[in-house]
């Protein structure tokens, strides 16, 4: 980016403990035969000491790289050290799976106590899954029925909840109130988020899901995205749909006067969807090559921001490099302030802190993906980070590079300290 990277230290503000353990993660990570064993490791784990030795040692190792802890307390340090560091936080409360209406309830109160913590902070976003809020078995079938309805621009079977209405889709009574409760939820946490200025981005995720919740955010940008962006959706660019998706959504926006909300990704669940599509004997909804990925990626963020207007959020979530020049590139041609212009770039706590320190430090809004929750929920999210990190070795040892940098530093100041 525009400082040569000599002058930036992305782990200043990390104690020397939290540096030792970036170390062992990040080398552990460097072996990809032994991150895809990681299931094994912790199957074995619990057998050996148990399931709630062996969170908490994940707690303490890979959950203190990739995840803010589970505490509010926890959060709050994490955040406090990213506001040093003139970054922002995308906060996300892990805690899908839960199936009862009391867990989702209580899901969807911590999701807001998250939006009054990021109210504090620079920035302010959190990520909302909408199976954390909602029975996924309830979602996977208002998914077949908005997919069988059409487009969610055309015929949203959220845009009218009346009884009557959701009855011609063919839904049940029960399933009637199970489309009440969830949008209730999600509406509840988007006025919290209007109202206190913080951005509310729902997560994309299976394609099983997919249809059913970019039904409900557009209902929601509906109602809370007309004057500036509150909701965004989250648009994942290695699905072969993504760029009519973008296109679509953009002539949607302006043909009703709404400000458009966009994360964009490359995409979360690449193995999981090639290997539904095999079983199930579909097309795959993935693009064949990650090239294909990443040329749809870069032409839907042109796209949003060479159309971008006064209002537009967009957060640029991604750690390829290539794809950060396009967008500095395009806020500058289209002269949008770099700090409160509505463009944050995003990248993922424990990974890329270069890139981040980078961004910050020439002034572009810049945000961390921070998860929080419970560790046993958090579980998954974890591995799938171990995972992604082994799949680029150089990255892993840059960062291992980076680390050791920090050590000596602080080895010429005896004196040193992180605060």
């Amino acid at each position: 980016m525009q400082r040569t990277v000599t002058t930036l230290r992305p782990f200043r503000y990390n104690t020397t403990s939290e540096l030792v353990n970036t170390l062992v993660i990040s080398s552990f990570c460097a072996f990809p035969w032994l991150v895809k064993r990681t299931n094994l490791l912790l199957e074995t784990s619990i057998k050996l000491i148990g399931a709630e030795a062996t969170c908490f040692y994940l707690d303490k190792t890979a959950g203190k790289v990739f995840s803010a802890g589970e505490t509010n307390e926890d959060l709050q340090r994490v955040l406090t050290r990213l506001s040093k560091q003139q970054l922002g936080a995308i906060i996300d409360y892990c805690a899908e799976g839960e199936t009862t209406e009391e867990g989702l309830d209580k899901n969807t109160r911590a999701i807001i106590d998250s939006v009054k913590t990021a109210a504090a902070h620079k920035y302010p976003a959190v990520a909302v899954k909408l199976t954390a809020i909602s029975n996924t078995a309830v979602l996977a079938r208002l998914n077949e029925v908005q997919k069988a309805a059409g487009s969610v621009y055309s015929n949203n079977m959220f845009q009218n909840l009346s009884k009557e209405g959701l009855l011609e889709f063919g839904l049940s009574l029960w399933e009637v109130e199970q489309v009440h409760r969830v949008f209730e939820r999600a509406r509840l946490i988007a006025r919290h988020c209007s109202s206190l200025g913080v951005d509310m981005m729902v997560d994309a995720e299976q394609t099983f899901y997919q249809y059913a919740i970019d039904a409900i955010v557009t209902a929601l940008q509906r109602e809370f995205n007309s004057n500036h962006a509150v909701v965004s959706n989250t648009v994942q660019c290695y699905l072969k749909d993504s760029v009519q998706k973008i296109t679509d959504y953009i002539e949607y926006s302006n043909t009703h006067n709404l400000a458009t909300g966009i994360k964009l990704v490359r995409g979360a669940y690449l193995n999981e969807e090639k290997d539904l599509a095999a079983f199930m004997k579909y097309e795959s909804p993935i693009w064949s090559s990650k090239s294909m990925s990443d040329h749809a990626y870069d032409e839907n963020l042109k796209k949003l921001l060479y159309s971008y207007q006064v209002g537009n959020k967009l957060c640029v979530a991604t750690h390829n490099e290539q794809s950060v020049l396009i967008a500095q590139e395009a806020i500058e041609q289209m002269k949008i302030d770099r700090k409160y212009g509505g463009v944050t770039f995003g990248q993922l706590l424990g990974m890329k802190a270069m890139m981040s320190e980078s961004l910050a430090s020439s002034g572009f809004a810049t945000q961390k993906y921070v998860p929080y929750g419970p560790v046993q929920k958090l579980m998954p999210y974890l591995v799938r980070r171990a995972a992604e990190q082994s799949e680029v070795v150089k990255e892993i040892h840059a960062q291992v590079r980076q680390v050791l940098d920090e050590f000596k530093l602080r080895s010429k100041s005896v004196y040193y300290s992180p605060n």
